[in-house]
This record gives C-alpha cells, structure tokens and sequence, in this order.
C-alpha cells in the first residue's frame, strides 16, 4: 500500500470472538480481545480509528472476516490475506497464525491482498453455491429411491419425497436470483462464456460468480494460478519437478471448469477436443482434463478481457444455448418479512428440549 505504515492492527478471528494486536513502529503493543457480534465489532471500530491504526489485516480462513471487513473498509484499508502466503513467511505450515504476527507482517507490507469481491457480488456468490449444494442433497435423496422399497422403507421416502420438492423449490427460487443477477450485471460476458465448448448458463453464471472482474488478473496464466489449476513446483537439488495442482482459490470454480472441460472433451470437430486428445495419449485422462480446464481458464481470460466471442478454426459452431426467462425478482415487505423472523423464532423455540 502506498505510504509508510507507522501503525498496523493484526485481528485473529474465531467463529464467536476475535484477538485484535495493534503494532506500531515505535515498539508499542496493544491487545484486546473482543465479540464476533453486531457491539463487538463496532467496538473494534471505534479502538482502531481512535488509535489512528494505518492497516488492519487478517487471514482469508473460512468467512468469519466478512462482517468485520464491511464494517471498517469505509474508514481506513482492510487487507484480507491468503493464509498459506503469510504461513509461509512464518514458517507455520499448520498453526494458525495469532494476530500479533498478523500485525507485525501488515507493519512491514508484507501481507499480500486476496481478491475481495463487492459486497453485492458476494452475495451472488453465495447463491451461486448454495443452489450447488442443493442440487448435490437432492442428488443424494434421489438415490434412495432407486433402492427396492419396502413396507418399512415407505414412511422415509415419503419424507424424502417431501424434502426432494422442498429442495427443487429452493434450486428454482435461487437459480431465478442467479439469472437475474448474471444477466442484469454481465449480460455480455455470459454471452462470451456461453459461445465457448462446454460452457452453458449455469457454468457461465458460475464462473462470473467466482471469478467477478476477470480484468483484475494481469494474464490468463495468472487466472488458472489463482483458481489453482497449476502444479506445484519444487526442487530437488538443480532440477525442478512438478507435482499436483495448487487446489488454491474456489473449489467451486476449479469443479465447474472441470465439468465444463469433461463436456468440451466430447464435443466434436473442436480445438479443444483435439487438445485434451492428444494430452490424454501422454499424461492419461484425469490429468488431461486438468489441463484442458487449465487451457479453458487462459481461454476465457483471453476472451472476456477482449471482449471476444470464441471462435474455432476446426470449424466448430455452437448451437444456441437455452436462456432461462428472467422474472422479476419478488420483494418482501416489511411486514412480510416480520413473519418469516417469526416463523424462524417459532420453529427454535419448539425445537428447544425439555429440561424440566
């Protein structure tokens, strides 16, 4: 970050609280421990703004950084650093990180800033991958059904009858928010993403979800780095070998390039096929894969930031893509709202046990 740090905050975040470690250059050292809620986060805005702290940093780990970041960006930086990176300056492979040693890397510029999405993206994000993992539970119920069912079997798959619809009903509820949101927001880039081999509506829906802004990586080499479809190098003696993917960045994005580069490796007269043909011969049909989702990502990188549609010398042409129609989303008022707090409130309150 530009200018000289003289004071830095280090926050070591748990799922109720959290450790804040203000630093500065001088030597001083403050501590305090507060809660991971609504009044503890707000005081630690207010210690931090008062103490005049130049950077606040902490770890990417899970999503417990979300609230904490939205609420102190407006007022001074916030970096969110990729915990492997600052483990490695630690020589911590597995501890976590305390927030002492998080202030010390933020007073010397040495945490690197992870991609943070806009608030209103995240939240897409978080429908995009909610809508995977209902598809993945209705998945599973289905396959009971494929069982023999018997009389004792019957009341449980009426139940997984029931909650098979209540899945459906939620995927269709969700899958209208994505649509909405990927259409109203990046109707062009789904149009790009779309004209690729393998890419349909959810998969370009998704990838705009995970990645956002392709243009904040300097190449497409970059981008597959991020979304951890590289392999790690390391040396031994003078030669340098290669081993497995990173597996850094989404899971979500790197399975749906994976599933999209299984579809673009059946897909006839293309490019692509022909490329995962002639991997799959030397590095076999798993590796090959990973490298054409590889390929994949350069590709679409190429493609969004020059807002091109792809194009196949083979003489491949993709056929139109079925587009969802787009519904106005449904606002809840106020009081409508009200009653689905309620509802929540109720169904806790009877699933309380009785201590009596």
């Amino acid at each position: 970050m530009a200018g000289e740090i003289n004071k830095s905050c280090g926050l070591d975040i748990h799922k109720r609280f959290l450790i804040a470690t203000i630093l500065s250059r001088s030597g001083e050292k403050q501590q305090q421990r507060f809660d991971r809620d609504e009044d503890g986060i707000l005081s630690l805005r207010n210690w931090v703004t008062s103490e005049k702290c130049d950077v606040v940093a902490c770890e990417s780990t899970s999503d417990f950084w979300v609230p904490i970041h939205d609420s102190l960006i407006k007022h001074l930086p916030f970096i969110v650093g990729n915990a492997r990176d600052m483990k490695a300056f630690t020589h911590k492979k597995t501890d976590k990180i305390d927030s002492e040693v998080i202030a010390k890397l933020a007073l010397n510029d040495m945490v690197q800033p992870s991609r943070v999405f806009p608030k209103k993206h995240r939240e897409y994000r978080s429908y995009v991958r909610l809508r995977h993992k209902l598809v993945q539970k209705s998945a599973k119920i289905r396959e009971l059904l494929d069982r023999e069912i018997s009389q004792s079997a019957a009341i449980r798959l009426q139940i997984c009858l029931k909650l098979i619809k209540n899945f459906d009903d939620s995927i269709e509820l969700l899958g209208k928010e994505i649509f909405n949101y990927a259409y109203g927001n990046h109707k062009r880039e789904m149009e790009i993403l779309m004209s690729v081999p393998g890419i349909g509506e959810l998969g370009a829906a998704t990838l705009i979800a995970e990645i956002d802004n392709f243009k904040d990586f300097a190449s497409g080499d970059k981008l597959a780095s991020w979304l951890g479809l590289v392999p790690n190098v390391y040396q031994s003696a003078d030669k340098y070998h290669n081993g497995r993917i990173t597996k850094r960045g989404s899971k979500v994005a790197r399975w749906i390039l994976t599933q999209i580069a299984q579809a673009a490796a059946r897909t006839k007269n293309s490019k692509l096929k022909e490329f995962f043909n002639r991997k799959k011969k030397s590095i076999g049909h798993a590796k090959a894969i990973i490298a054409l989702a590889r390929k994949i990502a350069i590709i679409i990188w190429h493609l969004i930031t020059n807002d091109e549609m792809y194009e196949d010398e083979t003489g491949y042409v993709k056929g139109e893509v079925k587009r969802r129609k787009i519904v106005e989303t449904e606002i809840f008022s106020v009081d409508e709202r009200i009653s689905i707090i309620s509802e929540i409130f109720a169904i806790v309150e009877i699933k309380k046990p009785d201590i009596k």
